[in-house]
């Protein structure tokens, strides 16, 4: 040291050491109130804090006085949660009280049975009003002690159950003075994360006061209005807090917290394979739907197509061809029975005919044939056509009309 130091300067560095004490920051004293001053005026409580052998000062202010609901008297023995530092003026130490709870085991019941009653009846552990838990979790927060076996309990259950959920840890002290505000900066902190669908707060077993921090009212209403669904395991299956009835769901220790909060890989792959059964039998179905479709869009197509147009439109001519033919056939029969019916006729009137039975047909030189006797006058010869020929004759004699 370079030179003695004032007596100020001392009691500030014993002020010091004290503040930077981390165990004397947070720290819980249970002892005997004596020496009870009450500051109405400023609302501040003096008193000692004794047991069979020392006693230390100690004070409340006002503002945590006033929200301790505790009633100081002389003689009641509690438990302090709070912090020990010096006082610079007078250069004493002395402890610094947050939070005051009557030791006895009766009373501190009778509190915390009052405290619950009166969330109970704000609604604050209606069943109606909790959430269910995600079935596939992605990322499961987890508010407990960095350093204790709960954090390592909850890691090997989810390793072996569920390896596919990450887990985010939030530390904190699970008791002392600073536990309460801890824990609710971690819920804020778990909520701000969107990733984080379930979150479990916990720690392990432990006596009524240890376990006080799970019982603040404060810490209750942020684990009944958190938004991400929150799992309490504090302590063991006989310790039950106001922790457990305002958050959605209990469990009897921080292991089976892990259990509800995942789902078996086994039932996940379980699950799998029958959404893939579902999936392929929901296939197969919509092929055999869309093929019966496929099948009724062909018909409806086909009664439209051009194909079947131009086929109907064939056969229609090839039906048509077959008519005509038949037609031109029946046309064809009929004149020729017309031909052969006047090749008939004909022939009865053929020249031809009649001289084959016997009679001749005359004519001039020049074909034209006689019909009466005077049309022979002044021809000099004339034709005699019959059956077999014809002959010339000169005419020698005149002719006479009979």
């Amino acid at each position: 040291m370079s030179g003695p130091l004032s007596v100020s300067q001392l009691n500030m560095y014993v002020k010091m050491l004290f503040e930077n004490d981390e165990v004397l920051q947070n720290i819980c004293v249970s002892g005997e109130i004596s020496n009870l001053k009450q500051n109405f005026r400023s609302g501040h409580v003096y008193f000692s804090l004794k047991d069979e052998k020392c006693s230390i000062t100690s004070v409340m202010f006002s503002h945590y006085a006033s929200s301790n609901n505790f009633v100081f008297q002389d003689g009641v023995k509690v438990l302090i949660y709070g912090s020990v530092s010096s006082y610079v003026v007078s250069g004493k130490y002395q402890l610094y009280a947050c939070k005051v709870l009557p030791l006895s085991k009766g009373e501190i019941n009778e509190a915390l049975q009052n405290l619950k009653s009166k969330l109970e009846s704000e609604g604050l552990f209606e069943e109606s009003r909790k959430r269910s838990l995600p079935r596939f979790p992605r990322k499961i927060g987890v508010i407990t002690s960095k350093t204790g076996a709960v954090i390592h309990d909850i890691i090997n259950v989810l390793k072996r159950r569920y390896p596919l959920a990450e887990i985010v840890l939030a530390p904190v002290r699970v008791q002392g003075l600073q536990a309460p505000e801890e824990l609710i900066k971690a819920i804020d902190l778990l909520n701000s994360n969107e990733t984080v669908d379930t979150i479990i707060i916990g720690r392990g077993g432990g006596s009524l006061e240890e376990l006080w921090a799970f019982n603040e009212e404060s810490v209750a209403r942020k684990v009944a209005y958190s938004k991400v669904p929150i799992i309490s395991a504090v302590g063991h299956d006989v310790n039950y807090t106001l922790c457990d009835f305002a958050a959605d769901m209990r469990a009897p220790t921080p292991s089976s917290a892990a259990e509800l909060a995942s789902v078996s890989i086994s039932e996940v792959f379980n699950l799998i394979k029958m959404m893939h059964q579902k999936c392929d039998n929901a296939l197969k179905m919509k092929i055999v739907e869309l093929r019966s479709k496929v099948e009724k869009l062909k018909i409806n197509l086909t009664s439209v197509s051009p194909a079947l147009k131009f086929w109907e439109i064939k056969s229609e001519l090839k039906r048509k061809d077959e008519r005509l033919k038949t037609a031109f056939k029946n046309f064809i029969l009929f004149k020729k029975s017309n031909l052969e019916l006047m090749k008939s006729r004909l022939s009865v009137l053929n020249p031809s005919t009649v001289i084959a039975r016997g009679y001749a047909v005359i004519v001039d030189s020049n074909g034209k044939t006689f019909k009466r006797i005077k049309d022979l006058e002044k021809i000099e010869s004339l034709k005699i056509i019959m059956q077999d020929g014809e002959a010339e004759f000169k005419l020698l004699i005149s002719m006479c009309q009979v």
